[in-house]
């Protein structure tokens, strides 16, 4: 069990990783405006969630209520990350279509 426990989550670090660099690459990238502000926020969100993946192999170490704890508060901001990018991609759809109509 722990043998995959630890594979897991050295897998989920790796992309938590890569995802970092991609949300500082597009952060330098959307600057201003709506987007702008939008993308900074998912970036902060993306460095909470690599630190918290990074610190993740400590779970088992955890008395069990706090592991359930922090893993609620990880679910919880994960749904609240997934409603931000939708309202990203919203926003950008609807920028596009506006562009097109003009």
């Amino acid at each position: 069990m722990s043998i995959a426990f630890y594979a897991l989550i050295a897998a989920a670090i790796a992309v938590m990783l890569f995802a970092l660099v991609q949300a500082v690459r597009l952060a330098t990238v959307a600057r201003g405006g709506y987007i702008g502000r939008a993308v900074r926020l998912m970036l902060a969100f993306v460095v909470l969630f690599t630190a918290a993946y990074l610190a993740s192999p400590l779970l088992p170490l955890l008395p069990a209520e706090y592991a359930l704890l922090g893993t609620a508060v990880v679910f919880l901001l994960g749904a609240v990350f997934v409603a931000l990018v939708l309202n990203i991609i919203r926003a950008l759809i609807k920028q596009v279509f506006e562009e097109l109509k003009s």
